[in-house]
């Protein structure tokens, strides 16, 4: 039951300047990558769950995310294109769509976030812009955003992002992420879970691609990104 619960979690989580990229090579600027990335999550617990992630890349406007175990079965996907996201969750045959700029409220793990997020941190980037307003003292680079959340960013002489933490009123930490020599790491509080990844393939894209339908005899359902299973 702890494994199922850790797995749902998950499948939660992950709806959620110069880009700084992750300890591996991602193809900078390169429309039409497929990337595979190992990924580890751990609870406060001590209970352990692996799966991988497949992200196959067009540009901002077009790209689509799957989980899988590692028998190869399909969790979920994400999708962003033509202006719409997609979600697909295999597990409870449901389907559901929203506009792509829509921020997805993940109250269990205390994130809100748009999809194009999710994206941006499995490839060691800043999940949102860094404004021109931000500032600069002894504890990094520090601005707020329109939702009123701290954010700290931790930059390398080279301007390389380092890592970031996001705090909500009264100094509460919702999540911080580092880069490492080998994997990223991100840490959630609330939810007392930490994910660990790297990125272990990349390749080009099939001329032609296209994001995967959701599958045939899935049922419509209301948009709850809010609250993904």
């Amino acid at each position: 039951m702890r494994r199922f619960l850790l797995g749902s979690l998950l499948g939660s989580l992950l709806l959620t300047g110069c880009a700084a990229r992750g300890p591996h090579r991602w193809p900078a600027g390169e429309p039409g990558t497929q990337a595979l990335f190992r990924v580890e999550a751990t609870t406060n617990e001590g209970d352990k769950i692996s799966f991988r992630l497949v992200l196959r890349w067009e540009s901002e406007e077009r790209f689509q995310l799957a989980a899988a175990d590692q028998a190869g079965r399909t969790h979920w996907s994400l999708t962003v294109e033509g202006g719409r996201v997609t979600f697909a969750d295999h597990q409870n045959r449901l389907v559901c769509r929203a506009a792509a700029s829509r921020r997805l409220r993940l109250p269990m793990l205390g994130l809100d976030l748009p999809p194009l997020a999710t994206v941006r941190v499995l490839l060691g980037e800043l999940p949102v812009p860094l404004p021109a307003t931000a500032t600069r003292d002894e504890n990094g680079v520090r601005f707020r955003d329109e939702r009123g959340q701290l954010w700290t960013v931790a930059q390398g002489a080279d301007q390389r992002l380092r890592g970031w933490q996001l705090e909500r009123s009264r100094g509460k930490v919702v999540a911080s992420w580092q880069r490492g020599e080998v994997r990223d790491e991100l840490r959630l509080p609330e939810a007392g879970l930490t994910l660990r990844w790297r990125l272990a393939s990349t390749e080009q894209l099939p001329a032609g691609w296209r994001p995967a339908p959701a599958p045939d005899g899935f049922r419509e359902g209301e948009c709850g990104l809010d609250r993904a299973p």
